[in-house]
């Protein structure tokens, strides 16, 4: 019987893991993503290309029986162009947790099960997020200046989930200020306090992302719709 390796690991994730998780994310995000039809056909290199009619075909008219047919005038058509958005994951488990799991194959695959359900769990909450969102990335807007503190306060949290790990930007979400993770989230009179794990130095109007999706998320209903 072969002991479990950094290779057969490595393996297990890409062969089983990785196409479990894809899986899931395809067929069980939530309600309105079900309704959404996947579709590659649109593609085409970078971009999703989708040809739309607008209007109505103006080629109708009441007349007599004898009497002229309409004039032609056919549908009107524009075509719809939106990059392709990317969602990614990771998870970092070390060779000693593996080595030490080497007499007991149950171990590791706990572990990595654990792993993954976890960031599948989180790809999910954030995919549906993205499909409500405006594409900006942007979770909560800081109402009050924060000068050295391990604390923002913002109006709603709505959007946020203690674990995520965020980036602290400027009002144009443009330039970061900071990497935190937020390490818990309580309500009082002046709004929504967010703890994260290190000092930070926060303007009003600063918001919070996150990490690394500024502009890169998908473009959801808000934007689709101006909500």
């Amino acid at each position: 019987m072969s002991s479990i390796s950094l290779a057969s690991a490595d393996k297990a994730l890409k062969s089983f893991y990785l196409d479990v998780l894809t899986q899931q994310l395809n067929t069980n995000t939530n309600p309105l993503y079900t309704k959404i039809k996947a579709t590659s056909n649109f593609v085409y290199g970078k971009d999703v290309r989708k040809p739309i009619c607008f209007g109505i075909n103006g080629g109708i008219s009441a007349g007599t029986e004898t009497g002229n047919l309409p004039t032609a005038a056919g549908n009107q058509y524009l075509q719809l162009t939106a990059s392709l958005k990317n969602l990614y994951g990771a998870i970092e488990i070390t060779d000693k947790a593996i080595r030490a799991s080497e007499n007991s194959k149950g171990a590791v695959v706990n572990l990595l099960n654990a792993e993954m359900e976890g960031l599948l769990s989180a790809a999910k909450y954030n995919f549906s997020r993205m499909l409500y969102g405006d594409g900006s990335g942007v979770l909560a807007k800081i109402t009050i200046a924060a000068a050295n503190d391990s604390v923002v306060t913002v109006a709603s949290a709505a959007n946020l989930v203690e674990g995520m790990v965020v980036n602290i930007m400027d009002a144009t979400a443009t330039t970061v200020k900071a990497t935190q993770r937020i390490v818990y989230i309580l309500e009082d009179e002046t709004g929504f306090k967010v703890g994260l794990d290190y000092l930070v130095n926060a303007d009003i109007d600063d918001v919070i992302v996150i990490q690394d999706s500024a502009g890169n998320e998908l473009t959801g209903l808000k934007a689709a719709f101006r909500l």
